[in-house]
């Protein structure tokens, strides 16, 4: 049996797929933020990772990169399922990171499974869904600076883009 674990801050997205993986034969772990995946996943690692982005004490992001850097866990496929990052150029530092698949929230169910099985099927990185905008995915840079760069500009433009959310609000 294929040994899920489902990372997400939110219960009722933790219930949810449990109730879609489990009829499918899938047995599923949980955990509610990066650093419980991650100590879960060491003590007993699981064939398939399922991973939020948004989550307090270690987000998705930062979980991908532990995840990659663990020599036990690098070679597990790992799977970003996200609602609040989803511009191409999160999906870009994704797969950059090492993510197998990127899908947005809300995704059909049947397209949801579909995508499961084919990462589980190759195991191997995804293109982006925009590669024309984006260009080819090349190699992160080793450079541990650049890559926390690289997110921090990103969770500045989501910080910008939610701030003039609340200014058109009001």
């Amino acid at each position: 049996m294929t040994r899920v674990l489902v990372v997400d801050d939110k219960v009722e997205n933790l219930y949810y797929l449990t109730a879609l993986l489990r009829p499918h034969g899938y047995e599923v772990e949980t955990a509610r933020d990066g650093a419980e995946a991650l100590a879960k996943a060491r003590e007993q690692p699981p064939d398939l990772v399922i991973t939020d982005l948004l989550m307090p004490v270690m987000d998705g992001y930062t979980l991908l990169r532990h995840w990659k850097a663990d020599p036990q866990l690098k070679s597990t496929p790992f799977i970003v399922y996200t609602a609040t990052y989803t511009d191409p150029e999160d999906e870009e530092l994704a797969l950059r990171l090492g993510a197998d698949a990127f899908i947005l929230k809300p995704t059909e169910p049947d397209d949801f499974l579909r995508r499961v099985l084919e990462v589980r099927a190759c195991a191997e990185p995804l293109q982006p869904r925009h590669p024309t905008r984006l260009g080819p995915v090349e190699p992160i840079e080793s450079d541990e600076h650049a890559r926390l760069r690289g997110y921090s500009e990103l969770l500045i433009r989501k910080l910008e883009q939610k701030t003039l959310q609340l200014e058109e609000s009001n």
